[in-house]
């Protein structure tokens, strides 16, 4: 018999936020998977920070890793999606998705729980980025012959972030009454 309930590792119960630095611990973990990021949000939101001397520098330490893993997942996905793409536009979407999951990511960045000093210190970290992966497709699309590739690129940058809008999850409405005959086959 054990007198401590075992806890599942990447798990927060409650619809509450986290208050404590274990479960703000729980969170960056959850976060940095990916996954449920409007409801991490939310509870984010709803959650207190315990800003003191000793928490506050680890607590930032928590958030630049898990934005750090989240950037990494987003550059992964960018690259390999543009190795599936056969057209200008394949890359176009490509970039789109990237932008808006780097979008996403600066809502995590402007989160209200964060201090200033954070909000901007991981909004730098996305930024820089966004720069640097905007900067490298330019150099690997130099390659190309017929100018298509850096085109659509410049066209469609990944570091305008600013031009991207993130729509809020909405949960499905129900289906409309049936009125009429219903036939069944």
């Amino acid at each position: 018999m054990s007198w401590w309930r075992a806890r599942r590792p990447g798990t927060m119960t409650g619809a509450t936020g986290p208050a404590s630095y274990a479960h703000w611990s729980l969170w960056f973990d959850e976060f940095a998977l990916g996954g449920n990021d409007e409801a991490l949000f939310v509870r984010a939101t709803s959650g207190a920070l315990p800003w003191s001397a000793g928490t506050a520098e680890r607590l930032s330490e928590r958030a630049g890793a898990a934005l750090a893993a989240r950037l990494d997942a987003a550059g992964l996905a960018l690259q390999s999606s543009l190795g599936r793409c056969r057209t200008a536009q394949d890359v176009e979407r490509a970039v789109l998705d990237a932008r808006r999951c780097l979008a996403m990511l600066g809502r995590f960045a402007a989160l209200s729980c964060w201090p200033a000093t954070l909000n901007t210190q991981l909004s730098a970290l996305i930024a820089e980025t966004a720069a640097d992966l905007q900067k490298n497709l330019l150099r690997s699309a130099a390659t190309d012959r017929t100018g298509r590739l850096a085109m659509a690129l410049r066209r469609t940058p990944v570091d305008a972030l600013d031009r991207v809008v993130v729509p809020l999850e909405v949960a499905p409405s129900p289906p409309p009454p049936a009125t009429g005959r219903r036939i069944l086959l």
